[in-house]
């Protein structure tokens, strides 16, 4: 029987997961504030209470690491709310704008505006827990090669350099390989001992020249 995938932690949270705590820390602190202002400005009791429900599954997911099933959870509540706040702020601003309650109508529209912000850091955080080995990883992440490229990610340290330096090219089969272990003292190839994009570069344009010489030999014997 199927279910609907959602994320399960299993172990730490990513390392980029943990470092996003602080940003989440100031989504929540907005969202706390915008809580008591529905309650004790606008005298919303009923939304405000499902507002303070999910500000106060935000502020445990925090507690816990950063878990992302938890946090999945939470983005996908204040999605919801985008949608229920947004009517009702459309529906009740004409009354604020008719009365000249600028301040509460700003409000009415924060409300829908943190909630989608909300909902978006869940969701760069989900992908993220997907790109890192989850069943919808081909969903986040393009190909190059024998590589896979994150589409969404951003850059970290020497990553994008390690990816070429991990691999060569295989002029034959026009792929990327990876590179040959010798037991030289750098325990590399001397051929490819140096790496990186450069080497590459420099064994296509090597094997490009020895095809053409090859091509041309053919052509003077004909």
């Amino acid at each position: 029987m199927d279910y609907i995938h959602y994320p399960v932690q299993t172990g730490q949270s990513s390392e980029f997961a943990r470092s996003q705590s602080t940003w989440m820390t100031g989504i929540l602190f907005v969202q706390t504030v915008l809580t008591f202002a529905r309650l004790f400005l606008l005298f919303d009791t009923g939304s405000g209470f499902f507002m303070g429900l999910a500000v106060t599954l935000g502020w445990y997911c925090i507690k816990k690491n950063m878990n992302i099933t938890l946090i999945s959870v939470w983005g996908l509540v204040n999605a919801v709310m985008v949608l229920t706040d947004g009517v009702h702020a459309l529906t009740v601003s004409v009354m604020y704008a008719l009365q000249l309650q600028w301040t509460k109508m700003a409000l009415v529209f924060a409300m829908p505006l943190a909630d989608f912000l909300a909902a978006t850091f869940a969701w760069e955080l989900f992908k993220d827990h997907e790109r890192g080995g989850g069943i919808l990883k081909p969903l986040f992440a393009g190909k190059q090669g024998k590589q896979d490229i994150p589409v969404f990610a951003k850059y970290h340290g020497d990553e994008e350099e390690a990816m070429y330096q991990g691999y060569n090219y295989d002029s034959i089969q026009k792929t990327r390989v990876p590179k040959k272990a010798s037991p030289g003292k750098s325990g590399m190839d001397p051929q490819f001992s140096s790496g990186g994009r450069f080497n590459e570069m420099q064994e296509f344009d090597a094997a490009k020249t020895g095809f053409t010489r090859k091509q041309n030999n053919r052509d003077r014997k004909s």
